[in-house]
């Protein structure tokens, strides 16, 4: 068991039964909208835990955090569970091997929320997608890339302090061209 699972069982809590039902409700009207997805959803057990401030998954279990799902209208609970469920489905607690586990999983995240956009679901108005490379500058052909490809991206990006570092540098040489000219 990796550090990150122990850490969030060990985060364990009884969430409130209004959290336990809205998450009951959200699993069977998922399981009506899109069964495929919902029959796997539904295999994995529910840990509630405060260690983390949303949702995760193992590929075994399913992470919720009462607040956050509190937080949330019944249409992106729904998202958020096939988010999670997508993450299973592709297998990206096995795919990412040794890659950095923070980066593969936003690399993953903005890949499984654009596929849950073009199916019509809803995702919390915060939730990362390929706007999210449009506003680091990152360039990318299409919007088809597997989660690897994407991580290659993130991983690839030029650091912003050393873009602003080039800028700020291009700026002070006007300066002092500025200067030798008067």
């Amino acid at each position: 068991m990796s550090n990150l699972v122990q850490q969030l069982n060990e985060g364990r809590v009884v969430a409130p039964q209004t959290i336990q039902d809205k998450v009951s409700r959200a699993k069977v009207r998922l399981l009506m909208s899109d069964p495929f997805t919902a029959s796997i959803l539904i295999t994995m057990p529910v840990v509630y835990t405060d260690t983390l401030p949303t949702m995760a998954t193992d590929g075994k279990n399913l992470f919720i955090n009462p607040a956050f799902a509190d937080g949330l209208t019944d249409k992106e609970l729904q998202g958020v569970f096939v988010h999670e469920t997508y993450h299973k489905i592709f297998m990206h607690h096995i795919r990412r091997g040794n890659r950095d586990h923070q980066q593969y999983n936003i690399a993953g995240d903005i890949v499984i929320n654009e596929l849950i956009a073009k199916d019509g679901k809803t995702l919390p108005s915060d939730a990362l997608g390929y706007h999210t490379l449009d506003a680091q500058g990152i360039v990318y052909d299409d919007r088809n890339n597997s989660t690897e490809q994407v991580y290659d991206l993130l991983r690839n990006k030029p650091e912003r302090r050393r873009r602003w570092h080039g800028y700020r540098h291009r700026r002070n040489q006007r300066r002092r061209l500025r200067n030798v000219r008067d």
